[in-house]
Formats: structure tokens, sequence, C-alpha cells
């Protein structure tokens, strides 16, 4: 088990009293559960990490944790309330917001906690947004039905009279009696969509006000009064009415003509009584009841609501379930942030996240921007929000499900805590926030005063209101008092803090905008403490671009001007400092001025003039340069589902969102229009939008009144945890209208789309670093191949050969020929006369491993023309799928690629002490490329398969786009930073676990050399933290870096040693190699001669030149040096010594020598003379 989800276990346990064992899933989890590998759950992608917070007790019987689950994906932040619905300290109570049904202003999850006194919540269902309001499923709160069950309703949470909770459906059945006269069947309670045909609905004051744009339009009313809740009707009038206000008993039908309405008509008049009775099946002894968009478990089983109304793709989501022993489980999951903050989750995650805390029976709630849970936390008196909401704050809500206390008031304290119970290790003079509270016998807040003092008193420190200001240095303790409870911590004072941290580092923000800062200062390996913004120093390098509260340490970007301010903290006798860039970069995306460039569709019964198209239109935005805009008459029908009119750019293709020159993503899209109408229904602008990978999400944007009849400019941020690829396609803008209470004309125009970024000025690009110089101990870089010891096995690596069946002349087919003469033992001439001796002995391969673009395209004939150049090689050989073999996604790798060279897409051998495993990311992707494999199965979990199994000393892993960019560019990598961190997580988790085993990484794609050493975050490391990582790319193709960047044409050798040591060498492909230093001799392969007195010394260099073709004129020309392997040599070191790798010669005494440097193959001699 995982430590993050054990604590959680302990957590659910916890509030029960007992310790119970995780419930074990019923089907395969998606990555077969491994020792280094964090616990994993069916539905979710290869989870790679899983951090958890210790629970934390809300009040006796409820408790609170955290935990952020981190997968190949994305993270998704889950937040979980447990109640034990057993313990007499335990209520449940649903809360309707501001205790009205139909309430258009709604309420925050919050808000409905803190009028009624809750410690914990969650929002509840699905409800009529921006509209009236209204849940749209039932609601029993205290035993009075508020709103009846929707029928036939599985994703029911309902809470009994002896608090035990049930899900599942519950069946409203009801009936009317008329004294003296008929009775019949009552449809349901205060559901006015009831109220048609044959349909009668009871309304009690808890209806609210209904206004006719929710009331549906003319319906027979019966309204009277009620001394029994309802259950007794005096009729005072009936009527026909088309809104309604007020509190009202009584019934509502349909039109006159229906048959309820008829019914009413007929049967009830001023002075009638009307008898109601009701109740709901199986269990009519319901307390309370929400009802969410479906049930997600049932008996343990991940359940398949076929009525559901489950939303597709991932978001924010709640839910609520029980344990076969009582306890009641509240989840929230974070969403709708970028993929290292909160990706999101699908329905069938959450159910099986529940399923993995022992959950058995489950409810989704609503989701996206409605999922708030709130907790009460130590030492506060009222609940707070625990997750994050995704619009960026708590949205109103219908309703929600609340856990309380039954204690009636705050008792003695039995417990006091401070600072969490940790060390607090702060500076002289620093105000840092201590936490002290004190709980009663029920674990809430004691009525008792809590005190903190320091000791012994010539500390001088003070406490108050929940900050601690140090006084002088020195070591003591903290002593918090509470009635007669007391607790003591260690307190440490230093004269300065060791170092000072400031949060955030860097950021982007808009102007206006405003961003918080928090402190923390650090002594040793003591805990951090929290610096009280009132107590730091703060500087602005540039007070023209905003100004920050020293109280608060909140900055606020001024309302124009951009560029970069950096934000200097002082505290504590240090500072740190954070850089934000201020503003935005916005640029052209769209100009909608022609319209044979759009496509235009009218869909749900709305119509167009002119039909399915626009009209272009010389009325443009004020100040705009764009001379025509689009613009078209549209009709929308009284209807109150969806109509839209969808728009589309460039000819039904969307418009592409591109990372700009720094590598930074897109922010906001902001589009320009216009819509006038007399008549306006409920409307939004909505752009749907896909990544790379075809993650899809709506970006909705309500529209309000004073949004009609003028210009408007609005943004809608792309900067969401579901993109994951980019490019993005903005696929279309549509119009959409809904909830309609009447039919609406009007006209649409459109003036374009742009798209922001935030501002930022190019990174440092690190020097270049041939070889690593950290490389663990294990990695050797060999100079010289014949140095490989015997008994190993070399591979021969290289990429990017492009090859072509029409080009056979081509420089790769000419570098792959001259490798192969080399390793069959054969010396040759290049066309500059120069030999090429032999490959060693121990260097000439046993394998061959192509790391990905074999061949130019992914045609059969180029492909077969590729595999035979290098079978050429006369061992087994493997290709790494690249983008190029798939033709850039239009030939699927399990269609050409497979039947020519018959091996799976993503496959693992072993080879003497190595195990290699290559995977497939031909689409910038592992993810992305999963939907075309052989076998057909997702590679991560069979990735972890893979290091698993793996019992030789080294493992290999090979993939064709690196994690992360050696070139300045940065552009040929992972198309997503979170899914190359992650990949190389579950690396580092191997390593982690099995430190005896070595773990190499080798890419393509990227054309040149490099040898990095980074952690999965691709920060520097050392050969301990540091994952070895090369980028083996060219063979024979326009490289990508420069020449003496590791922009050569190249192949490796690997030699891995049966001790697990692993020596390598990069060989380049050379046409000449030539000594710079000295006289020409006669002919260009003569040697070249130069002298030198005795002692003097002279650092020579050469040049070399890589092999060409008929398609390259200039090949790269290049000095000799790392990472080419190379040797200098003397041949007599009597006369003069040379270094081998930097060609430093020093003359040692009169006569004559042979200076030479060999380098792929080919040997420089220039003849020394000392005297």
């Amino acid at each position: 088990m995982g430590a993050a989800l054990a604590g959680l276990t302990v957590l659910l346990a916890a509030v029960a009293g007992t310790l119970v064992p995780t419930a074990t899933a019923p089907t395969a989890t998606a990555v077969p559960d491994r020792s280094w590998m964090p616990e994993q759950l069916p539905s979710w992608a290869t989870i790679t990490q899983r951090t958890a917070t210790e629970p934390e007790a809300v009040t006796d019987g409820v408790s609170y944790a955290s935990e952020a689950v981190a997968s190949v994906e994305g993270n998704v932040p889950v937040h979980v309330v447990t109640a034990d619905t057993t313990d007499e300290n335990v209520r449940l109570g649903a809360v309707v917001s501001n205790d009205t049904v139909v309430d258009p202003e709604n309420e925050t999850v919050s808000s409905m906690a803190h009028r009624t006194g809750a410690v914990a919540g969650i929002n509840g269902g699905y409800f009529q947004i921006n509209a009236s309001g209204q849940a749209n499923d039932g609601e029993i709160v205290d035993g009075e039905i508020w709103k009846s069950p929707t029928p036939g309703h599985e994703g029911t949470v309902s809470v009994l009279e002896d608090g035990s909770v049930v899900y599942g459906t519950q069946e409203f059945t009801g009936t009317l009696a008329v004294q003296d006269g008929p009775s019949r069947r009552l449809t349901s309670v205060n559901r006015l969509d009831d109220a048609t045909g044959d349909g009668i609905t009871q309304i009690t004051p808890r209806l609210g006000d209904v206004a006719d744009s929710w009331f549906g339009g003319q319906h027979v009313v019966a309204l009277g009064t009620s001394d029994d809740g309802g259950a007794t009707l005096r009729i005072t009038e009936v009527t026909t009415v088309d809104a309604l206000s007020g509190e009202h008993h009584g019934l509502v039908g349909g039109d006159p003509a229906s048959a309820g309405g008829r019914w009413i008509q007929e049967n009830l008049r001023a002075g009638s009584v009307v008898t109601t009775a009701h109740r709901t099946t199986p269990d009519d002894d319901i307390a309370q009841l929400i009802q969410g968009p479906g049930r997600i478990l049932a008996d343990g089983e991940v359940f398949a609501d076929p009525d559901h109304q489950m939303p597709s793709g991932l978001h924010p989501e709640s839910a609520i379930g029980s344990t076969a022993d009582g306890r009641l489980v509240m989840a929230a999951f974070d969403g709708q942030k970028t993929a290292d903050v909160a990706l999101g989750v699908g329905w069938r995650q959450v159910a099986t996240y529940l399923q993995s805390l022992g959950v058995e029976d489950a409810v989704l709630l609503d989701g996206g921007g409605s999922t708030a849970m709130v907790v009460r936390r130590p030492g506060d008196t009222q609940a707070s929000v625990a997750n994050v909401p995704s619009d960026g704050a708590e949205r109103p809500v219908a309703n929600g499900l609340f856990v309380y206390s039954t204690a009636s008031e705050p008792g003695p304290a039995v417990e006091v805590s401070v600072n969490g119970g940790e060390e607090l290790s702060t500076a002289a003079g620093v105000t840092s926030e201590v936490s002290a509270h004190a709980v009663d016998a029920h674990g809430n807040p004691s009525r008792d005063e809590v005190t903190v003092t320091a000791k012994p008193p010539r500390f001088g420190g003070t406490w108050q209101d929940g900050a601690f200001t140090a006084g002088s240095a020195g070591k003591g303790v903290l002593v918090a008092k509470a009635g007669k409870a007391t607790a003591t911590t260690r307190l440490t004072v230093a004269r300065t803090f060791d170092r000072l941290e400031v949060a955030p580092e860097a950021k982007g923000l808009a102007n206006g905008a405003r961003q918080t800062f928090t402190v923390q200062g650090r002594n040793g390996d003591a805990p951090a403490v929290p610096v009280d913004p009132g107590s730091v120093e703060w500087a602005l390098d540039r007070d023209d671009l905003g100004s920050i509260d020293p109280a608060t340490g909140v900055f606020t970007a001024a309302a124009e001007g951009d560029g970069e301010v950096r934000v200097t903290a002082t505290a504590g006798g240090r500072e740190a400092t954070a850089v934000l860039s201020i503003g935005s970069v916005v640029r052209p995306l769209v100009v909608a001025e022609s319209a044979a460039d759009w496509q235009l569709q009218a869909e749900g019964g709305a119509t167009t003039v002119p039909a399915d198209r626009f009209a272009e239109t010389t009325e443009v935005p004020p100040d705009s340069a764009q001379a025509r805009a689009l613009q078209v008459g549209y009709s929308f029908p009284d209807d109150p589902n969806q109509h839209r009119l969808r728009a589309t750019p460039n000819n039904g293709a969307g418009v592409k969102l591109e990372k700009n020159e720094l590598g930074q993503i897109p922010q906001d899209v902001l589009f320009t229009f216009k819509v006038e109408s007399e008549t306006p229904q409920q409307s939004w602008i909505v752009l749907n939008v896909v990544d790379a990978e075809g993650h899809r999400l709506g970006l909705w944007t309500a529209l309000t009144a004073d949004h009609y009849g003028e210009w408007q400019t609005m943004a809608k941020s792309v900067n969401r945890g579901v993109f994951t690829a980019y490019p993005l396609t903005l696929e279309d803008i549509s119009f959409v209208g809904q909830f309609s209470t009447g039919a609406e004309e009007g006209t649409f125009t459109l003036a374009g789309l742009e798209v922001s970024y935030d501002v930022g000025t190019p990174s440092e690009t690190p020097p270049y670093e041939p070889i690593d110089p950290d490389n663990p101990s294990w990695l050797q870089y060999t100079q010289d191949p014949a140095d490989f010891r015997t008994g190993g096995e070399t591979f021969v690596l290289g990429d990017d050969g492009h090859l072509i069946a029409g080009r056979p002349d081509a420089t790769s087919v000419q570098t792959l020929a001259d490798m192969v003469r080399r390793s069959e033992g054969e010396a040759f001439t290049t066309p500059s006369g120069q030999t090429v001796a032999p490959l060693p002995e121990a260097a000439r391969p046993e394998v061959a491993v192509s790391l990905g673009d074999i061949s130019d395209t992914g045609r059969v004939e180029d492909l077969t023309f590729a595999k035979q150049q290098w079978e050429r090689f006369g061992v087994p050989l493997w290709d790494v799928v690249g983008n190029h073999e798939i033709s850039q996604g239009a030939i699927p790798q399990n269609t050409n690629f497979y039947d020519v060279f018959g091996q799976d897409t993503h496959f693992s051998f072993t080879r003497g002490g190595a195990t290699f495993i290559g995977l497939d990311n031909s689409s910038a992707s592992i993810l992305g490329s999963d939907p075309l494999q052989v076998p057909a199965e997702p590679q991560y979990p069979w990735f972890v398969e893979q290091l698993d199994a793996a019992d030789t000393p080294v493992v290999m892993v090979g993939l064709h786009w690196p994690a992360y960019d050696h070139a300045p560019s940065r552009t040929n990598q992972f198309s997503s930073r979170w899914e190359a961190e992650q990949f190389l997580q579950i690396i580092q988790n191997y390593r982690t676990a099995h430190p005896d085993q070595k773990v190499v990484v080798m890419y393509g794609h990227s054309r040149g050399f490099a040898n990095q050493l980074t952690d999965p975050q691709g920060r520097p490391a050392d050969g301990v933290t540091g994952i070895p990582q090369f980028t083996i790319a060219d063979i024979g193709t326009p490289p990508y870096v420069a020449p003496d960047q590791g922009g050569f044409f190249h192949f490796a050798l690997f030699h891995v040693n049966a001790d697990g040591t692993v020596q390598y060498s990069i060989v380049p492909m050379l046409e000449s190699v030539t000594i710079d230093q000295g006289t020409p001799g006669a002919d260009p392969v003569a040697p070249r001669t130069d002298t030198l007195g005795v002692g003097q010394e002279r650092a020579y260099t050469a040049t070399a030149v890589n092999t060409r073709g008929s398609d390259i004129a200039n090949p790269p020309t290049m000095p000799v040096a790392d990472p080419m392997s190379h040797v200098w040599a003397s041949s007599d070191e009597s006369v003069a010594t040379v270094d081998p790798v930097s060609g430093e010669v020093t003359a040692v005494a009169a006569g004559t020598t042979t200076i030479s440097v060999s380098t792929g193959g080919i040997t420089s001699e220039l003849e020394l003379t000392v005297g």
C-alpha cells in the first residue's frame, strides 16, 4: 500500500475507532502494484506519486485529510472528510440555498455552513445556474420535502431518521382528496416542470418567488393556506397565472387546456378543502436528501448508472459515499487548472478512488466550478473552503450536505496545541504565525481562552491572536495554556535566519491583478517559519509597474504598462527576491472580415439570415483598423433546450493557439463581438478548444443584458489543466441560447479573436556541456573504443537518418554504409584521401538500435529501404518509432511500420547485461501515441512491468522525443512538460528502489548530441539524484544546433560490461580530419610539420569535416573535441608529451616525434621537431 493512501485509510479507520484494511479493488488496476510505485487505481493513468497530509480532527467522529495524486496525465488534489455516522456527536443535514427552492442568487457552501453552524460540508447536485437557481432534482430537509425526488434516479443520497445513510432511488407517490369530492394522484412537490399534461404539483412556502421566465407560461393554480405543513389545504382562489410571488400553499397544474389544469378548474374553488398524502419508497423515514447526477458505486462495484447525467472529460468533481461500517466519506477533486496544479478527474476515477478508501456506495455530485468543500480547521470557529474552486472563488450553488456536532455548547478545554506540536525556530524580532487552540471533550473549540508565553522570560517574546514576535536570541519553550490544559513546544530564536524564501518566485500577472506573497524563514533542518508580512521589509525595483501593501504582502499590478519587477523581501537578517512579469502580450488570432473564410451553422432550432453563412458589414468596433466585420441575423426558438450559432474559422479547420517564441503557452483568448436583440434569452459565448492529444473543453462565458447592444471584448482562459499538448486548436466560437421564456431575434456581429501571453524575457541558455562531469561512476565516457573491455556487449545507436528509397546516395545512406564497413572490420579511403580504420574488435556491435526517424516517411518503400540499410550491420535491429515513420501522424504506426518491421511498436529485449525498453512517443507524447500501439495496450503500465521484470544490471530506455530538449529552442521535446516530468519520475522511483541497477535513457529527434543529468523536473542534478540521458540524434540530416554544440553526424557505441559498468564512445562520421597548426605537407593527407623549443608548450587543435552525400553540399565542420570521441598521441613521449584529450603538447627533449589525433577512425598527423 502506498504511504499516502495508507494515511487516508488510517483517517477513515480513526473516526470509527478501529483500524480496518483498505478495500481490495474488484478489478485489475491500471498498473500492477509494485513496491517501488505508489498504489495504483483502476481508470487512472499510471500514478507516479501520492502525497497525503496527516488526518486532522474536526470534531469527535469527523476527520479531514488531503492528498495529491500525480499521474502521467496530471496532478489531482483530493480533499476528504470522513464522518462516523454512528458517533453520537455526528449529525448530517441537507441545506438549501437561502432556504428557498427557487433562488436565482444561490448561496456558497461556506455561507450555508456558517449560517447553520456546520463543521464540514460539500456542494450538492446540478442546478439551474444563471437562471432560477433551483436544484434539478430532489431536496428533503429535516424530514420535510422541499422538492420531491426525481423518480428513477439512482444518484440519490438519503439520510434516514436514525442517522444512517442509504443510496439509490427514492420514489415519490402522493394523492389529493377533495373534501366531499374526487381524489387523484399528486405528481410531486414543488416541481413546476411536472405541471404539464395530467400532472399536478403541490407548492409550499419553500418554493419561493417564481418569475415568468422560469414559470413556463400560463398555469392553472389553486392557492390557499395550511396550518399543518401542507397536509390540509384550504383553497382561497383558483386562477391562471404566469408567475408566483410570496409564500403559498397550493396546487399547480398545466395550462387551462391541460388535463391537470382542467381537473383543478373543475374540482376546486375558493373554500375547497384538500387533503394531501405522500410517501417515499423504499424509505419513508428520510430526514435529509439530495440528488446528484448519478450513482457511481453500488455494493462495492463501479456502477454505470443507466440514467446518469455524468459529465464527460476531466473536471473538478464532488462525491459522497459510505463504507460498510457507517462512515460517510465526502470527497472533492480539484481541476481545470494546469496539469501540474489540478487536472481534474472523470467520474470513474472518482469511483475507484472512493473504492480504494473502502467506500461501497457513492453518488457523484455537481462538479466543475461548483465543487466546494468546507471544513472547520483546528483553531477556527467556522468552516472554511478546503479545496481550490476552479472559478477562483466559490460558486453559489443550490444545496449541499453538511456535518454537524451535536454538542449544544462549548465545554472546558481538555487538550491544547501550540504550533501544531512542532518546534519553532525563528529569528530575533520576526513576527511569525504560531497557531494555538484548545478543544473540549467533543473535539470542538473549548470555551477557555488560550494563552501562549515564551520561557525563560528573558526571551521577551510576545504572542497575540496567532502571531508570535520573537525577542532575543536563545533556546527555550513556548507554553500554551487553556483552563487546566497545558502544552509546550521547543523554541529556538536565532540572531538571523539561515535563509529566507519568498513565494511565488516568478509569475506572470495581468495589469490590475493582485498577487499575494508569502515569506518563510529557515534555520538548519528545522521546519520553515511563516513570516508575518507586516514584519517583512518590502522593496520594488520598479514602482511604475505596481505597488505592494507592506502589511499584507499583496502586490497590485499597475493598470497599464508591462515589464518585469523585482520584489525583495527582508526579514530576520536575510533577503529573498521574486520576479513578476507584469502585463500581457496580445496578438491577433483571427480577423473576422471575410465571410468566405468562415463556416456558420445554426443548430437546435435556430435560424439565420443569410441562411447558414455570414454577411460582411462595415460596422466595426470603435478605433478598429479592420474595414469589415461578419454579421448575421438570427432567430432563437422559444425552447428551454440549447440552440446555437456555431462559427468556425478557416473554413472549418479552426485556428491554432501556439506556444510563443519564448516557449510560453497561451493564456487567454479574447473575442470581440456585438449582439443586438430586444428580447434576449439567457445566453452564452462558448469557445470549443482541443489540444494536440485530443483533450477537448467547452469554455462558457455567460452574457447578461448589459452585454447586449454594445461591442464587447471578453477574455477566456485557455490555460487549463485538461490541455497538456500544444498547439491547441480553437475549433469554433458559438453563440448559445438556453432556458428560454420566449423567442428571440437579433443580430450577431463578430470582429475577431486575439490571444494573450504572459510578458516574459528569454531565459538564459546554460552553456553546452558535451559530457556531464557528474555522470555516475558506472557510466564511463571512453575516448577510444579500443578501450572497451572484453566480454561485454556493444550497442550501436543512431537516429534521424530520414532515409528515402529514391535517394540511395544521400548522406545518411553513406554514413550508414561507412559505419557498417567499419563494423565488419574493413578499412577504406574517404574522398579526401584519408584512411578510415575498422572499429576495434571489442567495439563492433552485437545489436543495432535506431532511435527513430529511420525513414523520412511512413511509406512502405521508404520504411523497407531504411530497414535494409540498417540490417547491413548483420545484427539484430530494433527501431524506436519516430514521427517520420508515421508521416507526422498521417500513417499510423500499427499499419505500415508494423507490417515492414514486424516488431511491436513498444518493445523490450535483453542482451548480455542490459535490458533495452523501447517506448513510442512518436506524437511527442507516450500517452498520445497509445491509441495506435501494437500490441494494443497503454504503454505506461507496460513500462512499469518491464522495469519491474528487469533482472540485468543495466536498463536502457529508448524513445524518440527527448523529455527535455538540449537545444536552446526547447521545441523538440515532449509536448507536455508534465508528462515529461512524470515519465522521468517513474524511472526515478525505480532507481530509488533499485540502487544496484543502472538506468540510462536515450533519445533521438533533437538533431545533435547531448548528455544530460537531470532530476525529473529537468533541473541539473548529480550522479546520485540525476537520471543520465543522452540525445543521439543525427546520422546525416542537417542538425538543429551548431557543430561545436553537438550538431554533427554521429553514431554512439554503448558497451555494457558484465559488472554493470557502461562504456560509451561518440563516433563521428567523417570525410577528413586536419590538425590546425604547423606547415601543410606536400598534399592534403601528408603530415604537417612544426617545431618547438625544449620546455615549450603548445595547444594543438584539429578540425573535422562530416561525411556527405548528394543531398548536402556543406556538411558540418567542427573542432575535434568532446563529445566527439578522440585521442591525441605522441609517437615518442621522450621527445614530447601530449594530453590525450586537450591536445596540449609539452616539448621534453630534442628530437622528432609524430603528434597525431584520431577520431571517427581517421588519424591526422604532425611531425614535430624539438630543438
